[in-house]
């Protein structure tokens, strides 16, 4: 029970570790409203899946 005990508070200290690293690593950044507006749509899921559907649907079309 012990080593379980251990291993846990020594998987807990790793993670804290990593994630103060990470929060670290970030260095503020000035973006213009289209630039941010331009990250936003090739990061959005949503949008990713629509343009997919797209994709999809006129290539369906080609083969009709």
């Amino acid at each position: 029970m012990k080593e379980v005990k251990r291993y846990i508070s020594l998987l807990l200290i790793a993670i804290g570790i990593t994630g103060f690293l990470q929060a670290q690593e970030q260095i503020p950044v000035a973006l213009t409203l289209e630039e941010a507006l331009e990250i936003a749509m090739n990061e959005n899921p949503t949008i990713k899946i629509a343009e997919k559907e797209v994709e999809k649907q006129n290539y369906a079309k080609k083969e009709t």
